[in-house]
């Protein structure tokens, strides 16, 4: 299935029209006064293609022309302006076609009433408005009349649904139904609602049966998407189509809906849909009127309540467990722990209410039980030790038997005669890092990153000791029975394996630090230690920097797509342009451009230091491959920018600061001088890239959003029509440029 992307498909244009006299001419040329023209507009029947309208013409004798334009023209250009913009249109058709423009536009009037004019070609689902206004010559009406109109995406199919819930497989949490479509031909959705949700919906007055099983489509597409797409990876046309095969069925189904709740009355919805090709991408369309139907889940039996626990891929130190609750919406307890002497010889019930008179205070928070799967890979374990997980129903008191798995691990090795060796360290004036990589991997243990003047060995043992303690004391008022070797087993900051570590402040230059591990023995006490004493020392900053240079800034409605094509993101702001260059030993670089914070002072590194721009200030960084950068702005706005390398050894070097100056629109550049910059960075051979800051009002609210996915709407309706496939977020990579486009077609061919 090929998705196309939105191409926009006007350009905004600003040559004012002639007139078809001179001033020279007043006495021998006559003009018509086109106010005395009434001109009456009535709508007609819409199809996939076609719109046909009448026109009333109060003067038979004087001229007018049908035009019609998308709506996105008539948004972008004041009403009064309208006539003169589009007959300025016209007069560069005109050239083009290479015929004299008053001819031109002779050859698009008409006189009198019209009762049966048609528009054809159009595409479908679109919104289209019609233009009518009386002409003199070359010279257009002051006023003109408008209708609106739109395209139908398909046409209705009469498709009804026969279905039936099979009572023998419907149980508190599942439901079957034997499905038959009147058509047998047709692509077919089916999906269901709670009843409460569906007259919630219903009574807001923003719903109707046509838009809730569209949002339900909407919904489960989006779900299959996340589960198709691979982790770093893009949506494509092959996914989509993956997906929709899974939600969109032909003839005679039998499907079966999971995850319900009990006692619940529901809905379910069946339409049909169509996958309709636009100029736009391929649209996924509700052509069918929505059949619907009402069921209800029976009570739920807790005490019948099921788990499937399996423990497996036990080692020394961990186990893979999962726990598969038959109720995925009911709350239980999942708990392991190796034996005590106190609990060895406990039965199931036993330990089930050992557990519960320890841990009666935190069953009721909302992380002192669980719901649904629960899959652990690497469940934290004792070595040499006789384990349990135990699992039960659990939602305000004991709902069901409990489930015990036992399990042994294979012994360990000994704290004593553990040590440790260190790799992939880096050193830079901002960060020490590197890996810790034990002997032994089933000991655990704990490291210091000390300047070596600082340290001291004895000293660090006392402190750790301690530092263990004082941990495992917080635990145990959460885990009341936790002993010390399963905190230490299970604790990230004691448990055994590989470890990073590393120091991320008060760096300076030339310092030499101390790397010290610390064994532990099962009760807590150093057992072994092993140290490495200048192992890496502060370098300075390294000469890699990047210069800033404001070329200019421009009007974002004057733009209006015309260079970046991308008039939806531009209009309102300012497009700042800004060029960034980088130094000789620079490797990679970032940039940014922030916002002016009134309680920080951005220039000045005391106030803002270095290391709070590169790590956690100036965030979002865009890595900065070229030198051309557009950005989208606020007007009357106060904004700094900031830019730092790295040399080939990754050494960053210092942070470049600029204030840039609020930006006005007395001061705007020319789009001719913005495409011009644009040709520059071209030139450079760079890839100019376009990057939107958000405005200040809309923040916080993108920070909720998350990319949208096109899929169905209604036959015959608009509403917010983008491709299916359209995932991009605020922050597009490239930009096209586009050519001249007319903007107006005629009704008249």
């Amino acid at each position: 299935m090929k998705v196309k992307d939105l191409i926009s498909l006007f350009s905004l244009l600003a040559v004012f029209l002639f007139t078809a006299c001179s001033d020279d001419d007043d006495n021998t040329c006559s003009y018509l006064d086109l106010s005395k023209q009434v001109l009456t507009l009535t709508g007609g029947e819409a199809t996939t293609s076609t719109y046909s309208f009448g026109v009333k013409a109060s003067d038979a004798t004087i001229p007018y022309l049908c035009l019609y334009v998308d709506k996105k023209t008539v948004d972008n250009v004041a009403k009064g302006e309208l006539p003169n913009y589009l007959m300025n249109d016209l007069k560069k058709q005109a050239e083009a076609k290479g015929t004299p423009f008053e001819q031109y536009v002779a050859s698009l009037t008409y006189t009198g009433d019209q009762s049966n004019l048609k528009v054809e070609n159009l595409l479908p689902g679109r919104i289209y408005e019609l233009v009518v206004f009386a002409v003199d010559g070359t010279r257009a009406a002051d006023k003109a009349e408008y209708l609106f109109f739109q395209t139908m995406k398909t046409e209705h199919i009469d498709c009804t649904f026969d279905v039936v819930v099979v009572p023998e497989m419907l149980d508190a949490q599942s439901a079957v139904f034997d499905i038959k479509p009147s058509d047998k031909n047709v692509k077919w959705y089916f999906s269901g609602i709670s009843k409460s949700s569906y007259e919630g919906a219903i009574a807001s007055g923003n719903y109707d049966d046509e838009s809730i099983v569209i949002t339900l489509l909407e919904q489960e597409l989006q779900s299959i998407f996340i589960q198709l797409v691979p982790e770093g990876g893009q949506l494509t046309d092959d996914i989509v189509e993956q997906a929709l095969d899974m939600v969109l069925h032909t003839g005679d189904v039998g499907l079966k809906f999971t995850g319900l709740n009990a006692n619940t009355e529901y809905k379910w919805m069946a339409a049909a849909f169509k996958i309709v090709s636009t100029d736009d991408g391929d649209e996924v369309v509700l052509c069918s009127d929505v059949s619907k139907g009402d069921f209800a889940t029976p009570q739920k039996d807790l005490s019948k309540m099921t788990f499937d626990v399996t423990v497996d891929n036990i080692t020394a130190v961990s186990a893979h467990v999962k726990v598969v609750p038959s109720y995925i919406d009911e709350k239980y307890v999942f708990f392991s722990d190796a034996f005590t002497d106190e609990n060895i010889n406990m039965t199931d019930d036993e330990l089930m209410n050992d557990y519960v008179e320890k841990n009666q205070a935190n069953l009721n928070l909302p992380w002192g039980t669980y719901k649904g799967v629960q899959d652990v890979p690497n469940l934290s374990c004792i070595p040499n030790s006789k384990n349990y997980v135990l699992v039960f129903g659990y939602d305000r008191g004991i709902t069901t038997k409990p489930v015990v798995k036992r399990f042994e691990t294979p012994e360990g090795g000994n704290a004593a005669e553990t040590t440790f060796s260190y790799k992939d360290v880096v050193a830079t004036p901002y960060r020490i890092e590197l890996t810790i990589e034990p002997s032994d991997l089933t000991v655990p243990y704990t490291s210091v990153l000390v300047p070596d003047d600082q340290f001291d060995k004895e000293t660090y043992i006392d402190m750790v000791e301690m530092d263990v303690i004082n941990q495992y004391n917080m635990n145990v008022m959460w885990n009341p029975g936790m002993t010390m070797t399963s905190f230490l087993y299970s604790n990230t900051s004691y448990c055994p394996g590989l470890k990073s570590a590393g120091v991320y402040q008060d760096l300076k230059e030339g310092t030499s630090y101390t790397v010290c591990s610390f064994a532990l023995s099962p009760d807590g006490k150093v057992a072994a230690v092993h140290e490495q004493k200048s192992i890496v020392t502060v370098p300075g900053l390294s000469d890699a920097t990047v210069s800033a240079e404001i070329l200019g800034y421009f009007d974002g409605d004057e733009e209006n797509g015309l260079v970046f094509g991308l008039p939806d993101k531009t209009a309102g702001r300012v497009i700042l342009a800004m060029k960034y260059t980088k130094s000789a030993e620079a490797k990679d670089a970032w940039f940014s451009v922030i916002y002016d914070a009134e309680e920080i002072d951005e220039l000045d590194p005391v106030s803002l230091p270095d290391i709070d721009i590169i790590q956690y200030y100036a965030t979002p960084w865009t890595e900065l491959t070229d030198s051309y950068r557009f950005i989208m702005c606020d007007w009357n706005t106060l904004y700094y920018s900031f830019a730092y390398a790295k040399d080939k050894n990754q050494v960053e070097g210092k942070v470049a600061r600029m204030e840039i100056p609020v930006m006005t629109k007395e001061g705007a550049g020319t789009i001719d001088e913005l495409k011009e910059l644009v040709k520059a960075g071209e030139a450079e051979n760079t890839r100019s890239l376009f990057r939107a800051i958000m405005p200040q009002n809309k923040q916080e609210e993108a920070k909720a959003q998350k990319p949208v996915v096109q899929v169905p709407y209604r036959y015959g309706v608009m509403n917010k029509a983008v491709s299916k496939t359209d995932t991009s977020d605020f922050y597009p990579t490239a930009f096209p440029v586009d050519g001249y486009l007319p903007v107006v077609r005629s009704v008249k061919k």
